[in-house]
């Protein structure tokens, strides 16, 4: 805004001139035209506090239960025989269908001396009660020193209950 008096220029929502002293007044028309020129932006919706809070809440539930069920897998409880002196087994996963009862079981058993006619894993089936409910087992062929043996293997188990662990209870070399 420019001063009337003097000619200076006033900055915006002064009531005076700071160089001369005079009382600003306003041009209504001009004030009037501004506003209207001006771009209007839309209110943000605000949401209810409680409405965000339940939504969050909603949310980590939900999250939590995810984790619950998903971490609810099948425990391998190797126990002295994951490394021995004859055999290395890793990568166990073990998935239990219920719907119809077939227990698989993947991994693999690395030889680490020559096994002329193969390797036998023996395992016990523990249900959610922690009773033994079946024991398996895992053969291979005859395997030569740092020989890796791959398995995907179903079983027939009829739990009655789900599955909470694997534990491996013999290895035997032949």
């Amino acid at each position: 805004m420019i001063c009337k008096n003097c000619g200076k220029e006033v900055p915006d929502g002064a009531n005076t001139c700071l160089s001369c002293g005079t009382k600003i007044q306003i041009d209504v028309a001009a004030f009037q035209e501004a506003v209207a020129a001006a771009p209007v932006e839309p209110t943000k919706k605000k949401y209810p506090t409680k409405l965000v809070i339940g939504a969050i809440i909603a949310a980590l539930l939900i999250i939590v239960i995810v984790i619950i069920i998903d971490s609810s897998g099948i425990e391998v409880d190797y126990g002295k025989f994951e490394s021995t002196d004859e055999v290395t087994l890793s990568d166990f996963s073990v998935e239990y269908n219920s719907d119809v009862s077939l227990l698989s079981i993947k991994g693999e058993i690395t030889s680490k001396i020559d096994c002329y006619s193969g390797i036998t894993v023996y395992f016990d089936v523990y249900n959610e009660y922690d009773r033994s409910i079946a024991t398996c087992k895992i053969e291979t062929d005859a395997l030569n020193k740092g020989e890796k043996y791959s398995f995907d293997d179903l079983y027939n188990i009829d739990a009655g209950s789900n599955i909470k662990k694997i534990e491996i209870t013999d290895v035997l070399v032949f």
